[in-house]
């Protein structure tokens, strides 16, 4: 189980809408209000074993994700 969450900086604040503790699948959506630069990032909180992460990320304009 890995931990993941979505964050940006603002000036010298961590913003992150997307937080998860002991995973070892997910998925979802996220909407982003901000122009910005966006990291994903995965860490081991505990010494575990080589992992692959596997997945498909896409960017959509916003008025295109909010049609039906």
């Amino acid at each position: 189980a890995l931990d993941f969450n979505l964050h940006h900086h603002v000036d010298k604040a961590v913003l992150m809408p997307v937080d998860r503790k002991a995973v070892k699948a997910d998925s979802g959506e996220q909407s982003i209000d901000r122009r910005n630069e966006w990291c994903l990032m995965w860490t081991a909180p505990t010494q575990a074993k080589r992992v692959t992460v596997e997945g498909i990320w896409s960017v959509l304009p916003l008025r295109a994700a909010n049609r039906p």
